[in-house]
């Protein structure tokens, strides 16, 4: 699941075409139909659920069926089989171009775990590869924790679940403007100013959640999708770009990788500080009082992170914006 190989065949093809300057211009279209698709999906995944919309809609048509819960349970999972049907169509399309020189003998499994091996290798002996997956997966996973615990923080800005679908399909069309200023971003400015944006966007979310203020709220929610957003953006551009083809998928993976274990290491964390402050006698083991006292913790632990994060590029990769036009160059000479 962790898989970079989708995204590492897309540059591969772009930078055969002679596109490679153009990958933030493919990463930033593809975010924005990603983003119009979310939208799309969880407006109609909305609608598909509930009867009392469609139970009209089957009157109009002339269907003579009783709508229930249970009649349109099923109704998004049917939605999404015909979407991947439609993808499945659109990849028999694709064509695998013939390499030149290249080897008919079918691929050993010894030899994935060799390549899988030698990746791991160039990234501890790639300061810039390193602090870019190191950054990436810590900022990925802090607010990706804190995005996926969204809904409780809207209820208690006062928000109905009702509107929680909007909310999402309103985010979801946020992420083309977004994408548009993360190409800005990775185009006219450096590694180190892009990172700093991130933290500064983010931190401003998780310090402003913090308040709780009613309705108003969403604002700091919506910074945190931003951020994630430009995250995910800066990670695939700058990955891509100092990474020669023969190891760019492994070491997409490893980026996907690092960024799950990440998560799942802040998500065990943050069950022990959940564990923890049910036994505080003041909350009194409230659900929604408990979630409003861990979220004051997380402006603390995402600033010690990205200082240790800073400290650790000091260490071993002091100018990354020099290392990263190096290794560009690099990349693109050998792959000519």
């Amino acid at each position: 699941s962790a898989s970079g190989s989708d995204e590492a065949l897309v540059f591969d093809s772009v930078e055969a075409a002679g596109m490679k300057d153009q990958w933030s211009d493919v990463l930033a279209k593809m975010a924005r139909m990603q983003s119009f698709a979310f939208m799309l999906a969880m407006v109609l995944g909305g609608l598909m659920y509930d009867p009392k919309v469609i139970q009209p809609l089957t009157n109009w048509l002339g269907m003579s069926i009783e709508v229930t819960q249970e009649t349109v349970l099923r109704w998004p999972v049917y939605g999404t089989l015909i979407s991947a049907m439609v993808v499945f169509i659109l990849s028999l399309r694709f064509v695998e171009p013939k390499k030149v020189n290249s080897s008919t003998d079918k691929p050993q499994i010894s030899a994935a775990f060799k390549q899988t091996w030698e990746a791991a290798k160039w990234i501890g002996r790639t300061p810039f590869a390193l602090i870019v997956i190191v950054a990436g997966a810590y900022a990925d996973s802090v607010i990706r924790m804190f995005v996926t615990l969204t809904s409780q923080y809207y209820k208690l800005i006062e928000f109905t679940p009702v509107y929680f679908g909007f909310i999402g399909a309103g985010i979801s069309g946020l992420g083309i403007l977004t994408a548009t200023f993360s190409k800005w971003l990775v185009d006219h400015k450096t590694p180190t100013f892009t990172f700093f944006t991130i933290c500064t966007i983010a931190m401003i979310g998780f310090i402003g959640a913090t308040f709780f203020i009613p309705y108003l709220g969403l604002i700091f929610a919506i910074l945190m999708f931003v951020a994630f957003s430009i995250t995910s953006f800066s990670l695939s551009y700058y990955l891509n770009h100092v990474t020669k083809s023969s190891i760019r998928a492994t070491v997409i993976s490893f980026k996907g990788m690092a960024g799950n274990l990440g998560y799942a290491f802040i998500g065990i964390l943050y069950a022990i500080l959940g564990s923890h402050l049910q036994k505080i006698p003041e909350l009194g083991g409230d659900v929604d009082a408990v979630f409003a006292a861990s979220v004051d913790y997380f402006p603390w632990y995402f600033i010690t992170g990205i200082v240790i994060v800073v400290l650790i590029t000091l260490w071993r990769c002091p100018r990354p914006t020099k290392a990263f036009r190096k290794m560009d160059n690099a990349v693109t000479d050998h792959n000519s």
